[in-house]
């Protein structure tokens, strides 16, 4: 497989990671404000999001190499600054 590819599948794997992890981070804040369970809702998130996460990375490291992991990465960030731009508040926009 070429590197290009590997990068590709990386940098795919990595957003859609990205988005996963961040909106269900998200919905995880807003409802614990409104549940009487909190610490049991945040524990299961969690462990939810860091078991797809990791699964996720590691199913790249075996089929694909580390290359892509890099990528990967690269693409979980990439998608951390664009729902931060997405979900700020107005007035911090500019500052970002």
């Amino acid at each position: 497989m070429s590197i290009i590819i590997k990068l590709l599948i990386g940098l795919v794997a990595g957003l859609l990671i990205g988005i996963f992890n961040y909106n269900l981070l998200w919905l995880t804040v807003r409802y614990i404000t409104q549940s009487n369970r909190r610490v049991v809702i945040m524990i299961v998130s969690f462990f939810l999001r860091m078991a797809v996460v990791l699964g996720v990375f590691y199913l790249l490291a075996i089929r694909t190499g580390w290359i892509s992991v890099l990528a990967g990465l690269v693409g979980m960030i990439l998608m951390r600054t664009l729902l931060i731009k997405k979900y700020s508040p107005k007035s911090e926009r500019h500052s970002l």
